[in-house]
């Protein structure tokens, strides 16, 4: 092996600064079109059936501090994941990841976007959480932000609530229906 005093781009960098993609990933994926604003998919659609319209963002419902848990009554308790919160529309071959805030990220996950846009799911809107997960199996906020930098860390999206699914919206439901159609979803 030679030795170098500077980075050799072409063997040190095998990685897309925008994606985390290597080369072979990238080749697998030509329904990647990248543009000014970053990645959109432009794959033909995966089955022949009419997709409901991409749903509009919504803001989640967020967690309320409390001195003590409750006692008493009908709960349910999530796990507290160290990420980002995110909002995914998608329908049919066309996702969008947005922040709690409603910020269009979707440039910023495109291997989640992908992954999403390939369950080809009818006009549905998805409540979660993006997470970096450590070798230790822990949810790492600081390999997060490293992913959204550009360094490529896997990122996982742990969906816990379905907003909208058909274009219908499910807000009115009980939680514990909604997260058995998410089950049944995904």
């Amino acid at each position: 092996e030679v030795e170098r005093d500077h980075p050799e781009i072409t063997e040190d960098f095998q990685r897309s600064v925008a994606s985390g993609r290597d080369l072979k990933q990238i080749a697998a994926a030509p329904e990647t079109v990248w543009g000014r604003k970053g990645a959109k998919l432009a794959t033909p659609r995966r089955s022949m059936a009419k997709h409901a319209a991409l749903p509009r963002f919504a803001a989640p419902a967020l967690a309320t501090l409390a001195d003590a848990v409750p006692t008493s009554g009908n709960w349910l308790f999530e796990v507290k994941l160290d990420g980002y919160r995110a909002i995914a529309a998608a329908s049919g071959d066309t996702v969008r990841v947005f922040t709690r805030n409603g910020h269009d990220w979707s440039d910023r996950f495109v291997p989640l976007t992908e992954a999403m846009a390939a369950l080809d799911l009818d006009g549905a809107l998805l409540d979660g959480e993006i997470v970096a997960v450590d070798p230790e199996g822990k949810s790492d906020f600081g390999l997060l932000q490293q992913a959204i930098k550009g360094r490529h860390v896997e990122l996982s999206y742990f969906v816990f609530d379905l907003l909208r699914e058909g274009g219908r919206d499910l807000r009115a439901l009980p939680l514990t229906e909604r997260k058995a159609r998410l089950r049944k979803l995904l």
